[in-house]
């Protein structure tokens, strides 16, 4: 009873952890969809020969205040994903969920797929679940860093002159690389769900 308590415990943690790293996703995926309308409106609100230019400046002032929303979002997903994760490597630790490090397929191998069958006689691969969780907590302050990036150069003044296309660029390839580090720290969620449920059968 007690182990598919801690099995439970552990399961709901790493739950917390994947599904704010999923919500960071989409909110940073939404912050750069928004960067995208903006750009291609650009050209529509120059050929409007009513639109006077406060009415540029608001709505240019409106998308930037849109898009800091879902960066923020992100930031605040993330930083949740990060406690999770804190509090994932803790119950690891206190659940003794550790592996022979002689038996250990290195979790960055990109030979190893733990869903390859074993061939008869071979031993059993057996995945480093803390070693994991470990590279998982790198990905995710590697998102961070990059998120916060993106909300340090939204917070820079002034918008609205010469100066927004290059900061419009340099915040769109910031948010693409948070959105592949938050997407890659998915993934590697994953793998320690799987590597979780191979500890569990092995056991």
């Amino acid at each position: 009873m007690t182990r598919c308590r801690d099995d439970l415990d552990l399961d709901a943690t790493l739950y917390l952890v994947r599904d704010n790293l999923g919500k960071a996703d989409a909110f940073i995926t939404a912050a750069e969809d928004l960067i995208k309308e903006s750009r291609e409106g650009d050209g529509s609100r120059d050929d409007d020969d009513d639109a006077g230019p406060d009415d540029g400046d608001d709505e240019l002032r409106r998308h930037r205040n849109h898009v800091a929303h879902m960066v923020g979002s992100a930031k605040f997903a993330v930083r949740k994903a990060i406690y999770a994760r804190s509090q994932l490597r803790a119950k690891l630790d206190k659940h003794q969920v550790v592996s022979d490090p002689a038996e250990v397929v290195a979790t960055t191998s990109n030979n190893f797929d733990p869903g390859a069958p074993i061939t008869e006689g071979a031993q059993t691969p057996t995945f480093d679940i803390a070693g994991a969780v470990d590279i998982l907590r790198e990905i995710i302050k590697r998102t961070e860093a990059l998120v916060c990036a993106s909300e340090d150069l939204l917070e820079q003044d002034p918008w609205g002159d010469e100066g927004d296309e290059l900061r419009t660029e340099r915040l769109a390839h910031l948010l693409g690389a948070a959105r592949e580090a938050a997407r890659a720290a998915v993934d590697a969620g994953s793998q320690i769900a799987h590597g979780l449920a191979m500890h569990r059968a092995n056991a």
